[in-house]
């Protein structure tokens, strides 16, 4: 019933501070119809399904629950517990009210009120808490970013020992704290109430060990919306709103001035308690040509006064309040100009002053400044920070007022320092003294203004800050010791009252003819002003607030056409797709919004995005004092594009239970119920981006499962094995996804040679005869990673059998060197079928023997396959025989015979280090070299062949060649002559009877008669000797045969490798 009795206080609708609306006539607003809560807690001995909660989020308490006599009935008392209100998630606007009476001061951070999620669950909270200890409260919140354990008002007075009404309102980030009905605090606060986990608490926090709430309290109602001033009064104060009037009254302004063609705002202030709809207001002008009133607006006819009459009607009590008008005409407000610096033009140090009083202003180092445009004004840059402008005392001694002046300039600063724009006094010095200044950023990107005479300063501080590279206008008002800025026409900060003398600052503050400055300070260890100087200008006057605005009235029209209105989303105002910033206020002008189609463009800025690109025309107006501007801005509002948010929502559809835990994969769904039917009514891009965002951030909160993040221990258990053996058309199931990791991986299959085996969907298809290569990829799903699986696949057929191979291509090396290993790079084998067909085959099928890298020589390779078998020839040579030896060197012209003769051990040598290739050859030399070149082959008998051939080293070869007839020794005396020099003639011959012995062809016959000494041949050599040359193993030694002559080694070996080149030695 106490349910009841409260909301009456709605159907009175009281309003905290309220301003006539416009309209025809008398005004009456409409009564809107009360707000109803959505939990309400009377605690009549019962906690009205609220929770009793111990401290520091350690459970439910189980003692005994205490009630006492309350605002109304029954309290609840807290102390040893609080209480969670199990309200759950309200969303983003709502409103806690309660009555309170506190029996203990709370702790510093002990909640009166907090709301938010458990410990550990969303770091979002906002907490009505202690500040401090001292009977104080505040509001501090968190959200892990911008109000990250932040306060948003802090020194709330809460009495102890008595009831108050506490009520807590919230719409978005903006958060209000009434106390008895009357704000006491605001702020920007976390939105706490929007998390699925959120709960609201009263008395106990549900995070930290902070202290718990002492007293009692009742009547809490929350609702799930913002309430307004007037309507958290109601909560408080039932009083009828005709008695209220009927005591206080109201107010109105006492007097009004405006000019002619001009309009100004009666303020008519209803006392708390009474709303504009309980009021009837109508107003009435004396005399209407000078002054007439419409809906609270007094416009300027004429010159002259008058008399507004508003008449407010509550119930049935009327009372009347009269407003005096003056109505003054526009062109009375000129103002004489002492000086006045255009900054358009000049030469050299001179500013000329455009006021036609003479007093030129100097400029300090004129090399630092220039005179330039920018945009349509003519200004002077200082650009270093050695420059400035004085301008001379003069400009004081003109003033008729010397208390009473104006001083105005047009500037736009580069500078983020200290800096003054402009100051009257002249005496820069270390400690300054006596002087009048401006700043235009000073601590906290504010301007600061101050003035000081040689013991006391005060300073002027502005309430906003100011962009650099932008121009403003400063105005400073000096009225007999009180000082006002304005920039742009808008009063910043409070006047500054003093009892300060321009007198006294200019007698002991100013030198050399100097009265002050524009861009220095009179600090010298001030930094200097640097950036543009539009126009100074001097008043000999103190301007009224409406006389600054007449002096720059166009700041305002174009503060209005330069407004960024396109928001952080929206690209150009071509392509307007999100809500547009339609500020409603700009360096304090307030700005009114007004759009040509709302549908599309709400004032405020709203977009509602249709089924085409629609073109808007938004006006902004504005106005103040005697200010009024109004700009146009044209945009194009796209198309609704609902194509991201579908693919969000339907990736978010795709996202399978059985891979998160289930209250995040719960939450998801809670998120994504019914969705299609949100997605089908919006309206705008904004709703369409939120409502992505809040599907975006319950995927991101779903949490997956073990497996999930790491499948690998599963998969590794089940891998595919990595060879196997089958026969054309077996099948088999290689691999398999382990149970319970479906939707945790994506596998792929491949197969290298499909001809040979195929691999589809884990299971392998054998084909014919052959190898491949499966491989089994495995994604994970969670985070991309991937582990490839591969398997050697021998599919085994009858075939053909092999009937012989070839080496189709011959390896790539074919010279070896002692110790290097067989590279079969670039062999290729072809195997021939008995059914005629051909296979080339890879050397790694094969069998290879035959090589030998510690032997020198030339070798056969055997490769064999199927049995059968094919060879290829490889030579393999010793070192160098420049290194060996010392008397062989690599540019000699017998180097090359000499190291194949060494290298196919047909000679070897001296000595270990010489090989003598100056040396003449013996015979037995001769005869050991053809024994060597035919493998030194085993001798049946032990007899020497000649008498004098019998020594060990070479009586072998003696004998194999004297038995093959291919060595006689000398007829005349039965004798081998093994120490003899063999002649050229012999040589040839023992050359030539080895051929015959080997049954090669020794046809090829040269005509020795075009030789000088052809006739010197023994008869036994003639044939020989043609033969020889014929095959140009002995060539001519300067046109000569010389065939008695001796061969060198050198020789020897030149002549060994020319027979070995001409007939198949090792072959």
């Amino acid at each position: 019933m106490k349910y009841k009795k409260l909301l009456s206080a709605f159907l009175a609708t009281a309003m905290t501070v309220a301003t006539v609306l416009p309209g025809a006539g008398t005004i009456q607003a409409e009564a809107a119809e009360a707000p109803q809560p959505i939990k309400t807690f009377s605690f009549e001995n019962a906690l009205d399904g609220s929770t009793a909660k111990t401290q520091a989020n350690s459970g439910a308490y189980s003692g005994t629950i205490t009630y006492d006599t309350g605002k109304s009935g029954q309290a609840v008392k807290l102390g040893d517990y609080g209480l969670q209100m199990n309200t759950g998630k309200i969303g983003n606007a709502y409103t806690i009210s309660l009555w309170v009476n506190p029996t203990q001061n709370l702790v510093d951070n002990g909640s009166l009120i907090f709301m938010g999620a458990p410990k550990g669950a969303s770091e979002y909270w906002s907490s009505v808490a202690g500040d401090g200890g001292g009977g104080n409260i505040k509001l501090w919140s968190n959200n892990g970013s911008d109000f990250a354990w932040k306060a948003a008002f802090t020194g709330v007075a809460l009495a102890k020992d008595e009831w108050s009404l506490v009520t807590y309102t919230q719409s978005g980030n903006d958060a209000v704290l009434y106390i008895n009905g009357e704000a006491k605090g605001s702020g920007g606060a976390a939105i706490s109430l929007n998390q699925d986990n959120s709960d609201l608490y009263l008395g106990v926090t549900n995070w930290d060990a902070d202290g718990l709430f002492n007293g009692l309290v009742d009547e809490v109602q929350v609702y799930d919306e913002a309430l307004t001033a007037d309507q958290v009064y109601a909560l408080y104060d039932t009083t009828a709103p005709e008695d209220i009037f009927a005591e206080k009254g109201f107010t109105v302004n006492a007097e009004l001035s405006v000019y002619t063609g001009r309009s100004a705002e009666l303020d008519v202030v209803l006392p708390v308690g009474v709303a504009a709809s309980d009021a009837q207001i109508s107003y009435s002008s004396s005399d209407a040509s000078v002054a007439t009133v419409a809906n609270g607006t007094v416009t300027g006819v004429k010159a002259g006064t008058a008399t507004i009459t508003t008449t407010v009607k509550v119930g049935g009590t009327t009372k009347n309040a009269e407003t005096q008008v003056t109505v003054s005409d526009l062109d009375e407000t000129e103002i004489p100009v002492v000086a006045k610096y255009e900054m358009n033009s000049g030469s050299g140090a001179a500013v000329a002053d455009t006021s036609g009083n003479g007093f030129d202003a100097t400029i300090v180092n004129p090399n630092g400044t220039s005179y330039e445009k920018d945009g349509d004004r003519s200004v002077l840059k200082i650009n270093s920070a050695d420059s400035y402008v004085t301008f001379p005392t003069s400009i004081y001694e003109k003033l008729t007022n010397k208390e009473q002046f104006t001083i105005q300039a047009k500037y736009a600063r580069t500078t983020l320092n200290n800096a003054w724009l402009f100051c009257i006094g002249s005496k820069a010095q270390s400690t300054g003294t006596n002087y009048l200044f401006y700043a235009p950023f000073f601590g906290g990107n504010v301007p600061r203004a101050g003035i000081k005479d040689s013991s006391e300063s005060l300073y002027n501080f502005a309430n906003k800050s100011f962009s650099a590279d932008t121009y403003y206008t400063v105005t400073m008002v000096f009225d007999n010791g009180t000082i006002s800025i304005y920039v742009d026409g808008a009063l910043v900060g409070s006047p500054l009252v003093t009892t300060k003398t321009m007198a006294t600052i200019v007698a002991n503050g100013t030198q050399n003819g100097v009265l002050g400055f524009i861009g220095k300070s009179c600090w010298s260890a001030d930094p200097n002003y640097t950036g543009s100087v539009d126009e100074f200008t001097i008043y000999d006057a103190a301007l009224t607030e409406d006389q600054v605005q007449l002096s720059d009235a166009d700041v305002l029209q174009k503060k209005l056409e330069a407004l960024d209105i396109l928001g952080d989303k929206n690209e150009s105002l071509d392509a307007v797709v999100y809500d547009l910033n339609l500020v409603k206020s700009a360096d304090g002008f307030d700005i009114k919004w007004s759009s040509d189609n709302e549908d599309v463009i709400t004032a405020d800025g709203k977009v509602l995005n249709s089924d085409e690109d629609t073109q808007v025309t938004l006006t902004a107006t504005a106005s103040y004092g005697l200010l009024t501007a109004e700009a146009k801005y044209t945009v194009t509002v796209k198309a609704l594009d609902l194509t991201l948010l579908k693919a969000v929502v339907a990736e978010a559809k795709e996202m399978q239970a059985d891979v998160f835990e289930a209250d995040s994969y719960q939450a998801l769904q809670n998120a994504l119920e019914g969705i299609d039917e949100r997605v089908a009514a919006v309206k705008s891009q904004q709703e369409a981006a939120d409502i992505e965002q809040e599907i975006r951030t319950a995927v991101s909160k779903l949490v997956y499962k073990e497996d999930y993040k790491d499948p690998w221990t599963k998969i590794e258990a089940a891998a595919p094995k990595e060879d196997a053996e089958y026969k054309p058309g077996e099948s088999e199931a290689l691999f398999t996804i382990p149970e319970g990791l479906e939707n945790c991986v994506t596998v792929e299959y491949s197969s290298d040679n499909e001809e040979v085996a195929t691999y589809a969907d884990g299971k392998v298809t054998a084909v014919k005869a052959g190898t491949a290569i499966l491989t089994t990829t495995v994604t994970a799903k969670y985070d991309g990673w991937k582990m490839e699986y591969g398997t050697y696949v021998t599919v085994k057929g009858e075939e053909p059998s092999v009937t012989s191979i070839t080496v189709k291509t011959a390896p790539e090396k074919t010279e070896y060197k002692i110790g290097e290993e067989l590279d079969l790079t670039g062999i290729v084998i072809e195997a021939a079928y008995e059914d005629g067909t051909k296979k080339e085959i890879d050397i790694k099928d094969c069998t290879v023997t035959g090589f030998d890298n510690t032997k020198a020589g030339t070798q056969k390779v055997t490769v064999t396959y199927e049995d059968q078998t094919v060879t290829f020839e490889v030579t393999v040579s010793t070192k160098a025989v420049s290194d060996i030896f010392d008397d062989v060197d690599s540019e000699d012209w017998f180097n090359d015979y000499v190291q194949n003769v060494y290298d196919k051990k047909i000679m070897t040598g001296l000595t270990p280090t010489h090989f003598g290739p100056t040396d003449t050859l013996a015979r037995a030399q001769f005869a050991l070299m053809l024994y060597r070149m035919e493998g030194e082959p085993e001798v049946t008998t032990t007899t020497a062949a000649f008498p004098d051939a019998g020594e060990s080293w070479y009586k072998d070869a003696v004998i194999w060649a004297n038995q093959n007839k291919i060595i006689t020794g000398y007829t005349d005396s039965g004798l081998f002559g093994p120490a003899d020099p063999i002649t050229r003639e012999q040589m040839a011959t023992i050359m030539y009877r080895y051929a015959n012995y080997k049954k090669w062809d020794v046809t090829k016959s040269a005509d020795l008669s075009t030789f000088p000494d052809a006739s010197s041949v023994s008869a036994y050599a003639k044939d020989a000797m043609a033969w020889a040359v014929a095959n140009e193993i002995i060539q001519g030694n300067n046109g000569r045969l010389d065939p008695q002559g001796s061969a060198v080694r050198a020789q020897a070996a030149t002549i060994i490798s020319r027979f070995i080149e001409t007939y198949p030695v090792f072959e």
